[in-house]
């Protein structure tokens, strides 16, 4: 018997069907389900009238109970202040990639990214010399 798959359609990974799920289109991951999430809320949005006014309202309940967050939020953010006085800058290293980029075999990973620019599958790799001049 064949196990039938889906493709996810947050991390297109190529997984087998749960049987309680009918439809699946995501699989279990956190990052998907919360995918899953968001496409969920923004149709609703374009598509319930009734559902956009109840967020609109709850946003705003939010915004009237909670009038200091975003300066609060900000304060807390804020950058350290810069040190003052003889306090010079660390030096910079340039030639920190010379170790990498060396005629000794050298391992790599190769990483397809989406359009959205999420990581893929990685695809393990060894960059070998074929010549030495």
């Amino acid at each position: 018997m064949t196990t039938r798959t889906f493709t996810c359609l947050c991390c297109r990974r190529k997984l087998p069907v749960n049987p309680r799920i009918k439809d699946q289109r995501f699989c279990g991951q956190a990052v998907c389900q919360r995918d899953r999430k968001r496409r969920w809320q923004q149709a609703k949005m374009t598509t319930d009238p009734d559902y956009r006014n109840n967020q609109r309202d709850a946003q705003k309940t939010w915004r009237e109970r909670n009038p200091d967050y975003w300066r609060k939020r900000a304060a807390k953010r804020a950058p350290p202040p810069r040190p003052t006085g003889s306090v010079t800058a660390p030096a910079v290293k340039m030639d920190t990639l010379s170790e990498y980029f060396n005629a000794e075999t050298v391992k790599y990973i190769i990483v397809s990214i989406d359009a959205r620019g999420r990581k893929m599958d990685a695809l393990p790799v060894r960059i070998v010399p074929l010549s030495t001049g």
